[in-house]
């Protein structure tokens, strides 16, 4: 509609300087997609320009609207590239996190990691005095019990060490609070509750490997990271350079591959930190040990068995050789010749009586098993 004689035009007002963010917060939520329209046909050229800037200080709702205009114009590496800048510098606003919290969609995939949550923190404390923003995103991350949990799911295990003692020393949640989200986060990660509860001990921490076992494992690690993984994120870049992520199968299947591919990293790099190589010599052989060759007689159905007693990662039950953490391993330690043993597996009830008990040959010892 022309504008009446005397009346600003909609480009002369918006030329004049007007702010665009503290106009959008002025007026009612009904009208902000049309005040955006009318900017950005007011100022073609720098439109966009603006609509970033107002991002990290206007509300949630208007972040998403912001956040919406300039995808639907060519502006998404733009928007991407100004998120990711604001949460690594742990700039972003309360509102602007909870508009991607609430929004979480495959578009923004690869911006969403734990930085995110370090990021929520860090907004948190900073409104420490604004009740009513610090309140809705705290609000927020602990009723959305699935926040935490994929924010963290493709992390490196010391990432989300380092994100849990932040956690615990961070003054933006109450002990309740951080308990339950704690929780979450040891849900995905059961390893982080020893560094929890501080219960964890040097026993707990070591695995005996044989030597074989913990060469096979570094070569898997070495090949995750210096292969798989690479190859993943150019499957990933890939796939995003075809388009819209929401209906793009072949980025959302790379991503779970990530999932799958850092989670085994996570679980190598546990191990491998945990692992202590050994050839099984002078294995203790008055009680059953690692190392030693154990004959038992099975007393349910009158059958002698034998077995080799060997290293966390060691196990081939074809050929009778078990791992100390079995559970048959577990149940046989530490008993000498003549003890009765019971255990169940797999929801069978087993008794074994220990008839001998010698070292493993040192060809046997030595010679490669299953892991």
């Amino acid at each position: 509609m022309a504008a009446a004689e005397g009346e600003l035009t909609e480009v002369a007002f918006w030329n004049q300087g007007s702010k665009l963010g503290p106009i959008l917060e002025g007026m009612p939520a009904a009208k902000h997609r049309r005040t955006l329209d009318s900017f950005k046909d007011a100022t073609p050229t720098l439109w966009h320009e603006a609509v970033i800037g107002s991002l990290n200080i206007v509300s949630s709702k208007l972040a998403g609207e912001c956040a919406a205009m300039l995808m639907e114009n060519g502006k998404l590496d733009l928007l991407r590239e100004t998120l990711a800048r604001l949460i690594s510098q742990h700039q972003a606003s309360s509102e602007l996190l909870l508009w991607l919290a609430k929004e979480r969609s495959d578009t923004f995939a690869d911006i969403l990691t734990p930085e995110v949550f370090r990021a929520m923190v860090s907004a948190i404390e900073r409104d420490i005095f604004n009740e009513k923003k610090s309140n809705k995103l705290r609000d927020f991350i602990l009723s959305d019990h699935d926040l935490l949990p994929e924010l963290i799911s493709s992390a490196d295990i010391e990432v989300v060490k380092d994100l849990t003692r932040s956690l615990q020393l961070s003054p933006s949640f109450d002990d309740m609070d951080k308990r339950s989200l704690l929780a979450r986060i040891v849900k995905v990660f059961p390893v982080v509750k020893e560094l929890i509860t501080g219960e964890a001990t040097k026993q707990d921490h070591t695995y005996i490997v044989s030597w074989e076992s913990l060469e096979r494992r570094r070569n898997e690690y070495d090949d995750l990271c210096k292969k798989r993984i690479p190859a993943n994120s150019k499957d990933i870049a890939l796939a995003r350079s075809y388009g819209d992520l929401r209906e793009n199968h072949e980025y959302k299947a790379a991503k779970e591959m990530q999932k799958v591919l850092m989670r085994r990293k996570s679980e190598l790099e546990i191990g491998l930190n945990r692992a202590r190589g050994t050839d099984f010599a002078g294995a203790r052989t008055d009680i059953v040990s690692i190392g030693t060759k154990v004959t038992v007689h099975d007393i349910n159905n009158s059958k002698t068995v034998t077995f080799q007693i060997r290293g966390a990662w060691d196990s081939d039950p074809d050929n009778g050789i078990i791992a100390y953490l079995s559970p048959i391993g577990q149940a046989l330690l530490n008993h000498p010749v003549g003890d009765e043993v019971e255990f169940e597996l797999q929801g069978a009830k087993h008794k074994f009586r220990v008839d001998a008990i010698a070292p493993l040959p040192t060809a046997e010892a030595a010679a490669p098993a299953a892991s």
